[in-house]
């Protein structure tokens, strides 16, 4: 599973402080009470973010099942039980036709990319991942250009924020949901890109 950015950058970033701070308490061997305390602190902070991580996929999972559940029962059928699988609000696909293609098209990326199978030949299989990478690529540009028309549409007023909003959310959920996409092929086909 994917971690957010912020998360990692702000665990990456007290990991370090914590680090120099332990080889500075360690080089001075006569610590004072307030670099224990410091330490200690930094510590408690790497702890803290770590617990955050860890209830975070915690919380995406119960998202996630009661976001399928609400599918099956608008739907009746049971949704698929990934979380990339995962269909996006109806109000949103039905007022934004353009987001309920986007849907339609990540999803058909989805398959194709739990579809692919690792050849003995890597450069059968980088040319594979090159292939689907690129489908993947031209459908983000689109629907970055989408989300960056729908801005300026808030921004010049012609488009309300909470649309934009909901707008955005949609499309990054999409992103997402390519990007797991993405990794899940590298795996398969051996590729480290």
């Amino acid at each position: 599973m994917r971690v957010p950015t912020r998360f990692f950058l702000k665990t990456m970033a007290l990991a370090g402080c914590l680090a120099v701070s332990l080889a500075v308490a360690g080089c001075n061997q006569q610590a004072t009470s307030d670099d224990a305390a410091r330490v200690d602190e930094l510590e408690q902070q790497v702890a803290d973010l770590q617990a955050q991580l860890d209830e975070q996929p915690q919380q995406e999972s119960q998202d996630t099942e009661a976001d399928q559940g609400a599918a099956s029962d608008s739907e009746g059928k049971q949704p698929q039980s990934s979380a990339s699988s995962q269909k996006l609000d109806d109000a949103v696909t039905s007022e934004y036709p353009e987001i309920a293609d986007f849907e339609k098209r990540v999803a058909e990326l989805e398959k194709t990319c739990a579809a692919v199978e690792a050849s003995s030949d890597r450069s059968t299989n980088y040319q594979t991942f090159i292939d689907v990478k690129h489908q993947i690529e031209t459908l983000e540009h689109e629907m970055d250009s989408f989300d960056e028309e729908q801005e300026y549409a808030a921004q010049s007023g012609s488009l309300p924020y909470e649309d934009y909003m909901t707008i955005e959310r949609s499309i990054d959920r999409l992103d997402d949901r390519l990007g797991y996409a993405e990794d899940g092929m590298e795996i398969t086909l051996g590729i480290d890109d």
